[in-house]
């Protein structure tokens, strides 16, 4: 948008493009609290117009519009160009703004922390949500092994049918199976016993 407002100021007089704009009227187009901008007038024919002489052109002659990076006394700097062809026929007027990286810079920065504090945040979320979800998920084994856990050495009598997941009744399906058989074992070896 700069560029094309600078683009806007120049006219054609003479057979020559020019730009005059008043200083306070520059250094308001200019003033930035946080960057240098710089600016840069040259039409095909004269070279020079304008602005900050040591910045130079884009390599872009084709697009009306280009955009790159640059260095420009020692500082890494990102520039537009536009070029107008509609002042003259045989004319072309390029206008290259260029300004320093530190907004930029500290955008990304910034950018990059709230990124990091997000994604800090949303992996303490989920290890809590799987942890809460495994431990619910869990409780009724827990309570099952609690269970077995205080019965007498000889009680094969059968587990209760908690409400327990899908998975967990076909367990302690199995488990009341096998308590039955040994129920039925221990039963057999007590007649035998009883029997001599």
């Amino acid at each position: 948008d700069s560029a094309r407002t600078l683009g806007q100021l120049v006219q054609f007089r003479d057979g020559r493009a020019v730009f005059d704009q008043s200083p306070p009227m520059l250094q308001a187009f200019v003033f930035d609290v946080h960057d240098q901008v710089l600016f840069r007038i040259d039409d095909s024919a004269h070279g020079f117009i304008a602005g900050h002489s040591s910045l130079h052109a884009l390599d872009d002659e084709l697009h009306e519009v280009a955009y790159g990076d640059m260095v420009v006394d020692g500082q890494l700097m990102r520039a537009v160009q536009v070029i107008r062809r509609d002042l003259d026929p045989d004319t072309s007027v390029r206008i290259v703004v260029a300004e320093t990286l530190f907004k930029r810079q500290r955008l990304a920065s910034r950018v990059l922390g709230t990124f990091m504090a997000l994604s800090a945040l949303m992996a303490v979320l989920t290890v809590w949500l799987v942890r809460s979800v495994l431990s619910r998920g869990l409780e009724p084994l827990r309570e099952l092994s609690e269970g077995i856990r205080r019965r007498k050495p000889g009680d094969l009598t059968r587990l209760p049918r908690t409400p327990v997941a899908s998975e967990l009744r076909t367990f302690t399906d199995a488990i009341n199976g096998l308590l039955e058989r040994l129920d039925a074992a221990t039963s057999l070896q007590r007649r035998f016993i009883a029997d001599r």
